[in-house]
């Protein structure tokens, strides 16, 4: 692994290195390929898919939490598991439920099986009448870093976000100020439990962090960002 990372790493210098810029989906990224290049832009990721602007989360809504992901991966294999043994005993006791969308390595399917609080649904054409029926998005993985795109399709389906801290990276604060943040799964628990049934707080979080994703990461800003790169 270590030889296939060099390898990767030189890859990725000399194309940087050729490149007439290079365009980063955060800062952080921005500012490690800044060492190699001096014609940087970062231009966050741009949603195309389905918006739900219409959403209300009512009482008949299932207590119910959507992960969504593909865990073919073993560090999102890791992810998973962590979360499974770290946050899922405090949903039991809770009668939450935990919803995941992905493809999910049998061994791990087979340990939680019989679980009513955790329900593994595979891979979905159209996930969306699913997100209807929960009310909030789990974003909880801290291996493997990077920007976490179920970002984008939990707040424009309308899903209130429950995450960890390492995981919101790139993130704008008012943008995590309309989440529900936490430092750890102990923590993100207690924050679910105490807020799974406060519907006005659900709602008025989803939709301010609707508002606030359609401004920075719709179809209109990405075109205005990459202009500037372009038509310079």
């Amino acid at each position: 692994m270590r030889l296939d990372a060099e390898k990767y790493r030189r890859l990725e210098r000399k194309i940087v290195e050729l490149a007439d810029a290079v365009i980063c989906i955060t800062s952080d990224d921005a500012s490690y390929f800044g060492r190699f290049s001096g014609n940087i832009h970062v231009i966050p990721p741009v949603h195309l898919g389905p918006v739900n602007p219409r959403r209300t989360i009512v009482e008949t809504c299932p207590r119910a939490l959507v992960l969504l992901g593909s865990f073919e991966w073993a560090a999102k294999q890791r992810n998973l598991q962590q979360i499974l043994d770290g946050l899922v005993p405090t949903l039991r006791r809770n009668t939450i439920s935990l919803q995941v969308v992905g493809a999910v390595p049998e061994a791990i399917r087979a340990r939680h099986e019989g679980d009513p609080s955790v329900t593994f649904h595979g891979r979905m054409p159209d996930v969306r009448p699913l997100l209807d029926k929960c009310r909030g998005g789990l974003v909880a993985e801290v291996l493997g870093g990077g920007f976490k795109l179920k970002i984008l399709d939990y707040a424009f389906a309308g899903l209130p976000i429950f995450g960890l801290r390492p995981a919101l990276t790139g993130m704008a604060p008012e943008e995590r100020s309309a989440m529900f943040e936490a430092e750890n799964l102990s923590e993100i628990g207690d924050l679910i439990v105490r807020n799974i049934d406060d519907l006005e707080a659900l709602n008025a979080s989803q939709i301010e962090l609707q508002s606030l994703a359609a401004q920075r990461f719709g179809l209109a800003a990405g075109t205005e960002r990459m202009s500037r790169v372009f038509l310079r």
